[in-house]
């Protein structure tokens, strides 16, 4: 459903650059969009979040630094949080099988 609404695919890469920490988007030759992931994320809750937080960047547009620089004061990357947050409330409790609530 994302895709359809940005209008192209989105991929997950795993990479083993370590400066790639923040779930950067990358616009791909042959279309499309991939979420760059480091292959040794520490957590399982880490890499979802990351996943969370570049498929949040897709929907703002907004690549982010490839370092991970995150400038938290700008009102954007707030917001980019916020949603990446809630998108992996969301993606937790469909998993656990819960109706979505919008009392979160």
């Amino acid at each position: 459903m994302l895709e359809e609404r940005l209008g192209h695919s989105i991929t997950v890469v795993t990479t083993d650059n370590g400066n790639i920490i923040n779930g950067a988007p990358e616009s791909r030759p042959a279309g499309g969009t991939a979420i760059v992931v480091p292959v040794g994320t520490s957590t399982p809750n880490r890499r979802h979040h990351l996943l969370c937080r570049g498929l949040a960047r897709c929907l703002y547009r907004q690549p982010g630094h490839r370092t991970g620089r995150i400038d938290y004061s700008t009102t954007t990357e707030q917001e980019i949080e916020y949603t990446a947050l809630f998108l992996g409330r969301h993606v937790d409790n469909a998993h656990q099988g819960r109706p979505r609530s919008s009392a979160a």
